[in-house]
């Protein structure tokens, strides 16, 4: 759950305790709690303990056990790679709610 306050921005606006404040809320039990309620894995110990049962296991891996950078940059995530063809058809989502507008259909 990447999260940045950026100081920049905040201090133009004379705004930096909302953010700031929101920034530490997202660390806190209850927002884990939220974050694994919504699907999302939670980032604190006290989170992941918590929702030890609720996702599966995942291995992390280095680039290096995949081979060298180039040519995964060439087949994965350059012009007309594996991420193109993910992205290059739109995905049809149903509204999560009722209530909430039929979007329409994509062909």
């Amino acid at each position: 759950m990447p999260a940045a306050v950026v100081d920049r921005t905040v201090d133009g606006r004379g705004t930096p305790p909302a953010p700031e404040a929101f920034a530490t809320f997202l660390f806190t039990p209850e927002a884990q709690r939220f974050v694994v309620d919504h699907g999302f894995r939670p980032v604190t110990a006290e989170g992941k303990a918590d929702a030890r049962n609720t996702f599966q296991a995942v291995g992390f891996f280095r680039i290096a056990e995949l081979g060298v950078w180039p040519p995964l940059e060439r087949d994965f995530s350059a012009k007309g790679g594996l991420l193109d063809g993910l992205f290059a058809k739109p995905v049809w989502h149903p509204p999560v709610a009722p209530g909430i507008p039929q979007p329409r259909k994509p062909p």
